[in-house]
């Protein structure tokens, strides 16, 4: 199915991919691990409001459960591709075990639940990015690069602690008024972490 098929259907199947991240949500929540010391340092790092609420849940192999809609999508979508290291469900975070000590994934979905909590919830940024995806692509989508970008950042920052590692640089999309995500642009600064 092509992009703009998808962006046709997309008040159909936001509600469905929505429910999914719930439900996933729930399963990391209720099997993951809290995150470790350093873990919740490099959440602050990364923009984290709520670092105790983060949950990692580590797996064989990343894969869509149950059947019906959501497998149809995801490949289109490429909400789950076969590379991919880890997934991010609000405050949970699901990671294939031969990254689970990958310090550059952890940080990279981390930002993913901080852009979360920034815009407000599960239920905004799953329309965020899933019109990114559409509009952009995959590899192009404003809140994945953003998260490249930021994680860069912070594996740059020698320790935590460092003097220069309480400030991180961040990119902002900008969106419409209408919220889609027709622009987006850098805006480059600097804003205090932890």
């Amino acid at each position: 199915m092509a992009s703009a098929d998808f962006a046709s259907l997309f008040p159909v199947v936001v509600p469905h991919i929505q429910r999914w991240f719930v439900c996933e949500e729930a399963t990391v929540r209720r099997s993951g691990a809290a995150l470790t010391a350093s873990q919740a340092r490099d959440a602050r790092l990364a923009g984290v409001q709520n670092p105790g609420r983060v949950r990692i849940l580590p797996v064989d192999e990343i894969k869509i459960h149950g059947i019906g809609l959501m497998q149809k999508l995801a490949p289109g979508l490429q909400l789950v591709r076969p590379d991919s290291r880890a997934m991010t469900f609000g405050y949970g975070i699901i990671i294939r075990r031969m990254y689970a000590k990958d310090r550059a994934v952890l940080l990279h979905h981390l930002v993913h639940v901080a852009q979360m909590e920034e815009l407000g919830g599960s239920e905004n940024y799953i329309k965020r990015y899933v019109n990114d995806c559409l509009q952009f692509g995959y590899g192009n989508a404003p809140l994945e690069i953003q998260a490249k970008f930021i994680t860069e950042q912070a594996m740059q920052a020698a320790t935590p602690h460092d003097a220069c590692s309480r400030y991180r640089t961040y990119a902002a999309v900008d969106f419409s008024p209408d919220d889609s995500a027709t622009s987006w642009s850098w805006r480059p600064g600097r804003q205090p972490v932890g």
